[in-house]
């Protein structure tokens, strides 16, 4: 695909709908039905033009608001996930995890001291 002014604009709107959407629950097929595109469409264009997928963009604006939230609240893991958008803690820690090379209570306890 090229990188044509109106793919663009499709992508940063998907973009906007993540960052504006995330702390919740978030599939693609949402994102694609509120830029006008079928998911498989949606997810190829981004791929193609930023080299990386969308659900590593969500996981992205999660985890950086999982670090925030580690670093200046207490709320406990549970809460945090399910403040972004993640059902199940397990999930939200392996996600995490694989982000930042620990896991949200090792982050918070380096972080702490404690």
């Amino acid at each position: 695909m090229s990188a044509d002014p109106r793919a663009w604009r499709i992508i940063q709107a998907a973009l906007g709908y993540c960052e504006a959407n995330f702390r919740r629950p978030l599939r693609l097929a949402e994102v694609a039905s509120a830029v006008g595109y079928s998911p498989s469409y949606l997810s190829r264009m981004v791929s193609s033009h930023l080299g990386y997928t969308l659900s590593d963009h969500l996981r992205q604006l999660r985890v950086s608001a999982a670090r925030d939230l580690l670093e200046n609240s207490e709320m406990t893991i549970s809460e945090i996930a399910r403040s972004l958008g993640y059902a199940d803690p397990a999930h939200f820690s392996h996600a995490f995890s694989r982000a930042e090379g620990l896991s949200p209570k090792g982050y918070r306890e380096r972080l702490w001291g404690r």
